[in-house]
Order: C-alpha cells, then sequence, then structure tokens
C-alpha cells in the first residue's frame, strides 16, 4: 500500500524521501496539507482519493509538533494509518527499546536500551538517546542532540540542535529546549529553556512556534 507523505512542509521532504529509499520502501505521496494560513481538512488537499484507493499508511513531515498533532487528529478519522516506524539503517536501536507507530528516527542515531518512543516522534540525525528514556508522542529532537539516561520526555516537546539533558530529568509537555543548551534540571511545561546550564526564558500556553499538542 502507499506512504502518503503528510504536512505542511512535504514539499520539502526530500530528507525523508531518502530516508524511505535507504529503509527499501517505495517512495512517498506527498501531500501539502496547509494551503496559505488555514489548515485543510484531509478531503479538501486529497481529492483525487476515491473509495477504493483511499488506503495506506502516512508519515507526517517535519513540522511543529502541535501541527502534527492537529494534523495526526484529522487523519483518525479516515482509513489512512500511521506507518510502521521508519529507522535509517545505518542507525543503531537496541533490541529491546520500542518506537512508536508513524515515528522517524534518522541517520545515524543511537538508541540504547529500554528505550519507548511513542507515535509520531520525529528524531533527527545523530542523535543519542541513553538507557531507559521514555518519549511521549510528537516529540521532535534535532540532529546531534544528546539525551542522557532515563529522561522522560512529555508530548509535544522540541529539542533543539546540539541540545544535551543529563540523565533522570523530565522535560513537562510542549516545552521547548533551545539548540545548544544544557539542561541540567527539569523543565516544566510549555517552559522555553536555553544556555548552559539551561534556564527558563518564558513559559507560555502553547508550544513550539506557538503550536500546543
Amino acid at each position: 500500500m502507499p506512504i502518503y507523505l503528510i504536512g505542511s512542509r512535504a514539499r520539502y521532504s526530500e530528507e525523508i524521501q531518502q530516508l524511505l529509499a535507504d529503509s527499501g520502501h517505495v517512495a512517498g505521496i506527498l501531500v501539502d496539507n496547509l494551503l496559505g494560513n488555514e489548515w485543510a481538512k484531509l478531503t479538501d488537499f486529497m481529492p483525487s482519493l476515491n473509495e477504493e484507493s483511499q488506503t495506506g499508511f502516512f508519515l507526517l513531515c517535519p513540522s511543529p509538533p502541535g501541527l502534527r498533532a492537529k494534523l495526526a487528529t484529522d487523519l483518525a478519522a479516515t482509513p489512512l494509518l500511521p506507518a510502521s516506524a521508519l529507522i535509517h539503517p545505518s542507525s543503531s536501536v537496541a533490541a529491546s527499546s520500542i518506537i512508536g507507530a508513524g515515528s522517524t528516527v534518522n541517520r545515524l542515531v543511537s538508541v540504547g536500551v529500554g528505550v519507548k518512543l511513542g507515535q509520531h516522534d520525529q528524531i533527527n540525525r545523530s542523535v543519542s538517546v541513553g538507557h531507559d528514556c521514555h518519549f511521549e508522542c510528537f516529540v521532535t529532537v534535532g540532529p546531534g542532540a544528546v539525551i542522557a539516561s532515563s529522561v522522560n520526555i512529555e508530548k509535544g516537546v522540541f529539542v533543539g540542535a546540539g541540545a544535551v539533558i543529563l540523565p533522570k530529568l523530565s522535560i513537562g509537555a510542549n516545552a521547548v529546549v533551545g539548540a545548544g543548551a544544557v539542561v541540567t534540571k527539569d523543565v516544566p511545561p510549555f517552559a522555553t529553556v536555553i544556555g548552559n546550564p539551561a534556564a527558563v526564558t518564558k513559559l507560555s500556553q502553547s508550544g513550539y512556534q506557538g503550536f500546543t499538542v
């Protein structure tokens, strides 16, 4: 069955297309759901699908966690299902770890034993995840980030490129960890933290780029 690459950046999804190719899958079908500044319903931006062909799997293209969450909600009302986790063959994922449906693990990622990733998480290239970490759904981890062991990351968290999160910490839902930040203590929900050591710069009612999971 086909795999649809759906999201506000579908047209810029070369990296996911390469991930599909490197993993031995057929090319994805691009579906860009963002029309101007307004969200479109699935029936608006996939008019070519009929009852016979509207089956298959989907992956959500890179975008803010909150946007991915809204799109996944829209897709739940359709026959499309989240694709199995997509893991680049150059990455190392321990056999005891669980990667949720619809999640993507890009090239050169290391995932330790006992890790659990939720659905629709996006782990970018060269990320290191220590043992016994738990990620909820719609988490994004930027390139080169290091997540130490026994870290709990709640839904909708965005971790910037090169950030470091020390062991046994908790990152609250919809929090944003800035690029290069070194997190040495728990981060509350909806907080943005930057720096070394990371400090809260703001608390808001929304997550990365103003969207909430």
